[in-house]
């Protein structure tokens, strides 16, 4: 298994094509350089908030807001191959977030 984000596929049930994210992003941060690829994260990030303001406000659109996630997805996958973070980094502050989260809830 890859050290990227290939974790949450399997989180969220989601099946994409073997390798495709993996080397697609791989060579976009090569085309396009770690810096501009953090900058289209932000822009990506800036959609969704977009979208599910638009759903706060009455306005849902579920193509618009799965087209905003999937974004968001890619580019976080690639943020994560930038800085070498690894899947079971993330796993275990995922784990430690929603024990915090749970907490909370439980009062």
């Amino acid at each position: 298994m890859s050290k990227y984000l290939t974790v949450l596929p399997s989180i969220y049930h989601v099946t994409l094509r073997p390798g495709l994210l993996s080397s697609v992003n791989r060579e976009a941060i090569s085309y396009f350089g770690s810096e501009n690829q953090k900058l289209k994260l932000v822009e990506e990030l800036g959609e969704l908030q977009r979208a599910v303001t638009k759903d706060l406000m009455g306005f849902r659109d579920e193509e618009n807001i799965l087209e905003a996630l999937a974004d968001c997805y890619i580019m976080l996958d690639q943020y994560m191959r930038i800085h070498d973070f690894s899947a079971q980094a993330l796993s275990d502050k995922i784990d430690k977030r929603l024990v915090r989260l749970q907490g909370r809830m439980e009062g």
